[in-house]
This record gives structure tokens, sequence and C-alpha cells, in this order.
């Protein structure tokens, strides 16, 4: 019993002497992009992240933080973000880039670009979709211009299904 006392008061003690310490976390960090008359400022508070990790720039670009820096993509390069232990990866033309945000965080941000989720832990460009093939029963397969197959999710299909004209039920 004592030992556990020893312990839980070390684990105090070392925490309060983290909270005095500024660290990278409670800092303000300025990223500067591609394009100079525009800079992105995010603060961050010590309690926890900034849900500040994609940012739509002008009518056609996304800004991504990924760590320290942001990546500047335009918004067709963007294929599909996936969620995958944690992490957000949002695929590219050019390759993935990785987000700390969590899906729901991506997709809400970039729904007015036209960012449809189709899987609990997927969502695609919608400008990049080409073929919808149902089949069978609770089946619905999209397709997109790079040639990338996904299965839309059950809950998803109504809304893949509205979204892109197809009837309520049966084959796309």
């Amino acid at each position: 019993m004592p030992a556990e006392r020893k312990e839980s008061h070390q684990f105090r003690s070392t925490r309060q002497r983290n909270a005095r310490r500024p660290n990278a976390r409670s800092l303000a960090t300025i990223h500067e992009v591609e394009n100079p008359s525009m800079s992105e400022i995010t603060t961050t508070s010590s309690a926890g992240a900034s849900t500040d990790f994609v940012r739509i720039i002008g009518a056609s670009s996304v800004a991504v933080r990924q760590g320290f820096s942001t990546v500047v993509v335009s918004w067709c390069d963007i294929i599909h973000v996936r969620a995958e232990r944690k992490r957000t990866w949002i695929a590219t033309t050019a390759g993935a880039l990785k987000s700390s945000g969590t899906l729901v965080d991506v997709v809400d941000a970039l729904a007015s670009l036209g960012l449809v989720r189709v899987h609990r832990g997927l969502a695609i460009n919608a400008s990049r979709v080409r073929r919808l093939v149902g089949r069978g029963r609770h089946q619905l397969i999209i397709t997109l211009d790079t040639g990338d197959e996904f299965l839309v999710g059950r809950h998803y299909q109504a809304i893949v299904r509205s979204r892109f004209g197809c009837r309520a039920g049966g084959f796309a």
C-alpha cells in the first residue's frame, strides 16, 4: 500500500512539473504556405489538440496541417480520405497526407466542396466518381476515375444514391 502512494505521488509531481513548462502544443505556431500573402496562425491549448487540421482556402484549395507544417493541395487532386489507426489519411494524386484530425472533422470541413462519406472509415471526392454498380442486395460499389473501387456501407447507401441521382432501392 505505501508503494502505491509513492508512485501516485511521483506521478502527480511529474505532471505538475510538466504543467509549468511551456511545450510546443501550448505555443502559437505560424505556418507559411505557398502563397506568401496568406499565413495560417493556429493556437492550441495545453489541454488538448486543435480541431483545425483541414481548412478550405478560396474556392479550390485545401490546407492540410501535418505536425508543424501546412500543405496546400488543390481540391481536384484529392481522391479520397480514409481513417486508419487513429489517423486520417488524405489520398491525393501526388501521394498520401497524414492528418491528426478525425475522419468526422475532415468530412465536416470539406463537405461543402463535395467530400461524401461512403463507409465508416472512408469518404470520397464526389467529382471523381465515374460509376455506381449495384450487386445484389445491400451491395453498392463506387468506381472512381483513378480506377479505385470502394464498397459503400449499408448505412450510407441511401445517401450516396440520392447524391448521385440513383433510384432508392435495388440496383444502382
